[in-house]
């Protein structure tokens, strides 16, 4: 067991380590560019991002909270990276091109951070029992999607995206581009899918590590 914790606490000092200095050098960069970092910040992916290394600090220093509020917080990591690296692949990769540095942080934010986070979840002990009351965390990715739109309606923020300069961080909410229907299907499945990967998370939670 102690052999299993060490190895497991290397792993996400790494996770965190990998996942704070891409964070940071996006920061950078956004800052010279002469963009905000509150729009940096109001992506999903980064916000997914942010979480998963502060969880992955609190493995490695051996100091995570316990109870409802650790378990409600990893899962929201845990959920957030999974569906930023599935629908990454899956909708929006595709259709990016980037070059240099900045392709190399999206493959970290987007393919390694999701990557190992899923695999350090899944291989070491002990492994967080989740509840179905931790989905309370749902309130986090419901309070981004209407702020998001929010802002999108009523703001000034400016977002690159594949389909160039939005008010929106990601083409599939774009209400100008999208129109309100499209959007509000968008949303309807973006919930429904964060809600079938946390509980696929705490049916199978229970589960030995392998």
């Amino acid at each position: 067991m102690r052999t299993s914790s060490t190895v497991s606490r290397a792993w996400h000092a790494a996770l965190a380590t990998i996942a704070c200095v891409a964070l940071v050098w996006q920061a950078v960069l956004v800052v010279r560019s002469g963009d905000g970092l509150v729009d940096l910040f109001a992506y999903f992916t980064i916000q997914s991002n942010l979480i998963v290394a502060v969880a992955a600090a609190a493995i490695a220093l051996g100091r995570p909270w316990h109870g409802r509020a650790w378990r409600a917080f990893r899962l929201a990591g845990l959920v957030g990276i999974t569906v930023t690296g599935v629908v990454y692949v899956v909708a929006i990769g595709p259709y990016v091109e980037l070059e240099g540095i900045v392709r190399v942080l999206d493959s970290v934010f987007h393919y390694v951070v999701p990557a190992a986070a899923v695999l350090g979840h899944v291989l070491f002990r002990p492994r967080e029992e989740f509840e179905r009351s931790d989905l309370v965390f749902l309130a986090w990715p419901v309070l981004w999607l209407a702020g998001t739109l929010a802002r999108g309606r009523w703001g000034s923020p400016t977002f690159t995206t594949q389909d160039g300069l939005a008010a929106y961080p990601y083409a599939f909410l774009d209400v100008e581009r999208q129109g309100v229907p499209s959007v509000a299907v968008a949303a309807v499945v973006i919930t429904l899918l964060l809600t079938a990967v946390a509980l696929v998370y705490i049916r199978f939670g229970r589960s030995p590590a392998r």
